[in-house]
This record gives C-alpha cells, structure tokens and sequence, in this order.
C-alpha cells in the first residue's frame, strides 16, 4: 500500500493524477471550477487534495448529481438534472437531498482520477459515515483508469440521511502492482463510464448513469428454448417446415437464435470473469481489538469470506488505526488455515493499559 509521501510523489510527477470539478470556497460551500482544477498545476486544487490526504488514505467527495435506486422516487422538478426525471441535482438542494432509511442511490465523485499501469485503488467507506447510517459500497479504480468513481450509497439506520454536494463519502487506498500490463485496452473498452468528465455531463446536459437497453440474456434464452421444443417437436416435417418458418419469420429468428446463442457465450464469460475477480478482490473491514489493564497488546483473529485466494509470496494485508494515537500502532497478518484465509490484526501500546481499552483498527487483505 503506498504512504502519503507516495502519493504526493506520484501526483508530482503527474503519474498519478487528481483532478476537482467542485471546490470549497471561504464559506466551505463547493463552486464548480470550470476547467476542471489539477492537483499538479492548480494552488487551489493542491491546497484541497493535502487536506484530503490523511496518512495513506485519500478522502473523495460527492459530485453534483446522484441517481437514486428507487424507481418509485422521482425527483421534483425544482430539483431535477437537465429534465431526467431520475436524476437528482444537488447544486439544487441547499439543504441536500433526503436519503430515506433503506434507500439507496448511485453517484460518481468529485473526483476524477487517471491511474498509471502500476498502481490500483481501493476505495472503501469512511468509519464516522458508518455511525450515521451511510454505507458506502467498497469499489476499485483498475491500472490505466481515466474518470469518475462510481460507487453506491446505502442509507442502513431509521433516520434519514442528507447527501450533500462536496460531503465526503470514502477513502481511496493505492497500491502498487510492479509487474502488471502497460499496454491493455481492457480498462477502457469495459468500463463504460471510462473518460467521462463533469464538464461533459453538465455542459452536455446527459445521463451520467445510463440503463442499458439491450434486451436481458434470458429473454432471448428464452425464445431459443422454446425454438428448440419446436423443432424436437416438429423435426420430421423437415424441408417442409423449414419454408413455412422462412416464409412466417423464420430468417428473423435465425438471426434471434444466433444473437441469442452469442448473449449466452457472452454471458457465461462475464459470469466467471465476475468470480474470478470476487475470488481475488480485497477485503476490507473494521476490527474492533480491546487490550486488558495491565497488557499492552490486544489482537483479533478474521476469518475471511470462502472462496478469498490466498497467494504465497504476493499477498498483502495491513492495517491503520481508524483514530491515530500517539505511541499506537497496529499490525496485521494472513496465513491459509484449512482452505480458510485468517486474518490476524494486533495492536500494541508504548505502555501498560490501565483500564480496559477498545481500538477500532481498519484492515485491508489483497491477493
């Protein structure tokens, strides 16, 4: 994982870039920054991101527009992005907009980031937004990435929670990956917000979070079942039957079925490529580790979700403390335990606890 001081060095040498659409002014209120502001060529910019940065962790912001899970929830017209009655406008709402208790929405941050080929982010959701209700959906930002970062909100508690343009909604963590590709198009050709920029979305006037319209994989499975049935069924008219589906359509479900067979295939290769990313993908968590009066060491012992890839030689885990605490520090480690990936987080202290002491401490486990 790489420190603050990695971090600085990277945007220094433009080779890891942060770029602000939305900046606070002297009344904390965030204005937009038409261009955009870099944190390498712009004060402002600069001033903002190393307030951002706290030790290894980089703290993002929420953009101006969100869209809110909920079909049955509209947004009122006062309030509404360029018309898209989904689309919630924040640069509208002084007070913010109202997450009720189970709702969920969908937003990008302020933040644009471009990666090198070398480095990968994390970014998970912040401790003190846990306390409130809101969760934020842990999410990555691959090698070569150019954009936004897309992540889902969750309102868990029984009170409502107010999003805010410029509120904080996660921490990003970067590590690097010495040895990975430098030239693959892949980033780009899947990620479907890849490049996207505020300055495009407001001054466009578009949906930043398109619904797909392509028909669902299954419906078409579906019509090639039933196609199927038919010709089992109907297979010793042969010739005969033939014509008289080209005469009634038969070309179009041709062309159904080759689509449809071709959807499947797709499909069954996104669906391992999804487990195979699960399999490997970093976990992350708060461990809660409490030293005894008289000790000065706690630990506590994380059985990682089955299916969690251990590699021997390149798996990393570490820790921070969730609150920094002079003459504190926390360590952790992972060991394979019966097809079983254990998770081990200590803390240790300068002195002796006198009382009973609980120290929330986060964890992050790659592979």
């Amino acid at each position: 994982m790489l420190s603050d001081n990695q971090i600085r060095n990277l945007v220094e040498s433009k080779e890891l870039e942060v770029t602000y659409s939305f900046l606070p002014n002297s009344t904390r209120s965030f204005e937009r920054r038409d261009p955009a502001a870099s944190v390498g060529d712009d004060p402002a910019a600069r001033l903002f991101f190393d307030q951002s940065l706290i030790r290894s962790r980089l703290a993002l912001t929420l953009g101006p527009i969100i869209r809110p899970v909920s079909q049955w929830r509209r947004a009122s017209r006062n309030r509404r992005f360029a018309g898209h009655t989904s689309l919630v406008d924040l640069r509208q709402c002084p007070d913010g907009w109202a997450l009720a208790p189970s709702q969920s929405v969908v937003v990008f941050t302020n933040e644009y980031l471009a990666t090198p080929s070398n480095v990968v982010g994390l970014i998970v959701g912040r401790v003190s937004s846990y306390n409130n209700g809101l969760v934020t959906a842990t999410s990555y930002v691959d090698s070569t990435w150019r954009g936004l970062a897309k992540l889902h909100l969750i309102n868990t508690s029984q009170r409502t929670v107010r999003l805010k343009l410029g509120m904080e909604i996660g921490r990003a963590f970067f590590f690097a990956t010495p040895d990975a590709t430098t030239i693959d198009n892949t980033v780009q050709q899947q990620g479907v917000h890849f490049g996207i920029t505020w300055g495009r979305i407001l001054d466009d006037e578009i949906d930043p979070f398109p619904l797909s319209s392509a028909p669902r994989p299954e419906s078409r499975l579906a019509r090639v079942k039933a196609l199927n049935e038919a010709a089992t069924q109907y297979a010793g008219y042969g010739l005969i039957a033939l014509l008289v589906l080209a005469i009634g359509g038969g070309v179009k479900l041709y062309a159904d079925v080759s689509q449809a067979v071709a959807s499947s295939d797709r499909l069954a290769r996104l669906e391992q490529s999804e487990r195979d990313r699960l399999a490997g993908a970093p976990r992350t968590g708060v461990a809660s580790i409490v030293v005894q009066p008289g000790q000065n060491e706690g630990s506590a012992t994380i059985v990682l979700p089955p299916g969690t890839q251990f590699r021997e030689g390149s798996t990393y885990s570490g820790s921070s403390l969730v609150t920094p605490s002079p003459g504190v520090v926390a360590a952790a480690t992972a060991r394979s335990s019966n097809s079983d990936v254990v998770l081990t987080v200590m803390v240790r202290l300068a002195t002796p606890a006198r009382e009973s002491t609980t120290i929330p401490v986060q964890w992050i486990f790659v592979s």
